[in-house]
C-alpha cells in the first residue's frame, strides 16, 4: 500500500486473502515492494499485477518481461500500455472490474498464461534483447557517422 487513500481497499483485500488462505486457496505474505526480495516472489508467480498509476512502474514490468511472466497492467499508461501491446505478454485494465475479471481469467486459464509466456519469450528474444538494441544502436551510430562529413539527410524508415 502505498497511498494512505487506499487502506481500506487494502484491508479488505488481505481480510479476504486470509480467508482464501484459511481454506488453503490462497497465500498471504507481505513484503516491500523492491529489492531482491520482490524479485524473487515475482520469480515464483504464476504471473504478475501491477495496478500503477504512475509511470515508475515500466522498470517493474521490464523485470516482469525478463522474467517470461505474464501480466496484468494499468492502461492508459505511456510506458506500460506500449510495452504490454507489443509483446502481447498480458492484459491491460482501466476499471477494478476489468482488473478483477483479467486476475481471474489469468488465474484459470493455463493455456492463455503459456501463451503469454510464450510472446514474452519472443518479445524478449526479438525485440529488447541487448543483441536487438545494441544493433540499433550501431545503425543509428553509422548512420551519423555516414552524415557528419557532408551534412546531408539520412531519410530512416518509420520503423528505424
Amino acid at each position: 500500500m502505498r497511498d494512505e487513500n487506499h487502506k481500506q481497499d487494502y484491508q479488505k483485500y488481505k481480510t479476504e486473502i486470509e480467508i482464501l488462505e484459511k481454506k488453503g486457496l490462497a497465500h498471504y505474505y507481505e513484503f516491500l515492494p523492491h529489492g531482491e526480495q520482490y524479485y524473487e516472489i515475482m520469480a515464483i508467480c504464476d504471473f504478475i499485477v501491477i495496478p500503477s498509476l504512475d509511470e515508475t512502474q515500466s522498470g517493474i514490468l521490464a523485470r516482469v518481461i525478463a522474467l517470461n511472466k505474464p501480466f496484468i497492467t494499468t492502461a492508459p499508461m505511456e510506458g506500460l500500455t506500449a510495452q504490454t501491446l507489443m509483446s502481447k505478454g498480458g492484459f491491460l485494465f482501466t476499471t477494478k472490474q476489468m482488473l478483477r475479471d483479467n486476475v481471474i481469467e489469468m488465474a484459470c486459464d493455463e493455456d492463455l498464461r503459456r501463451r503469454f509466456n510464450k510472446n514474452l519469450k519472443y518479445y524478449l528474444k526479438n525485440t529488447v534483447s541487448w543483441e536487438v538494441v545494441a544493433q540499433q544502436y550501431n545503425e543509428a551510430y553509422e548512420l551519423a557517422n555516414l552524415v557528419k562529413p557532408n551534412g546531408k539527410k539520412v531519410d530512416l524508415p518509420l520503423e528505424f
